[in-house]
Order: structure tokens, then C-alpha cells, then sequence
């Protein structure tokens, strides 16, 4: 499940949060056919997969945007994530509500 929630392809990184992602696109995760889970398990699947793809923002964010400034992020960023959805996750981390929001998960 992590290998698909760290696919820019299935799980783009554009989006706010997991509760944002279009309900069409969670059922093409689920309809991959790597799961042999009953549909009673779905919900549990997509909520995990929705774990492991925001835990993989917070890990690029770590590894790629807090320690430097944003000019500095995009000029250095993963090369596993595509620039257009790069360029989406730096501005968001850089807007008020980004900072608002990584402010809410801190434990």
C-alpha cells in the first residue's frame, strides 16, 4: 500500500489532503486488483493507503522544504516527484493554510 500511496501516478501529490482526492480517483486505486480483500475492507485500504501517502508528504517536506527556503526547494527537489506536482507542494507549504495545516499535525 505504500508502494501505491508513493506513486505520483495514483496519488498525485497535488492535493491537500487525502480527504480531498476525488472519489473516482480512490476507486481506480482500488480497482488496481492488488488487493485480495473483501469490499467489506475497502474503506480500511483506502484510509491506510491515505496514511502512507500523507506520511510521504511529510517525509519530502522534511527531506526537501524545512530546512531550506522555497527558491532553494525547487531548485533542489526529488527527482522521483514530477516538477508540476513539486511545484504545487512548495507553494502550499509556503501559503498560510500550509502552515496552518503541517501546524495541526504536529503531535
Amino acid at each position: 500500500m505504500g508502494t501505491i500511496a508513493r506513486n505520483n501516478d495514483f496519488c498525485p501529490l497535488g492535493f491537500k489532503q487525502w480527504t480531498s482526492f476525488p472519489t473516482p480517483r480512490k476507486e481506480d486505486i482500488w480497482n488496481l486488483g492488488k488487493f485480495k480483500i473483501d469490499n467489506k475492507g475497502r474503506k480500511w485500504v483506502l484510509s491506510l493507503i491515505g496514511k502512507k501517502w500523507k506520511d510521504y508528504k511529510s517525509d519530502l517536506k522534511a527531506m526537501y522544504y524545512d530546512l531550506v527556503t522555497p527558491d532553494e526547494a525547487m531548485r533542489n527537489y526529488p527527482n522521483k516527484v514530477p516538477i508540476d506536482q513539486w511545484q504545487i507542494l512548495v507553494a502550499f507549504w509556503n501559503s498560510d493554510e500550509g502552515n496552518v495545516l503541517s501546524l495541526n499535525y504536529i503531535d
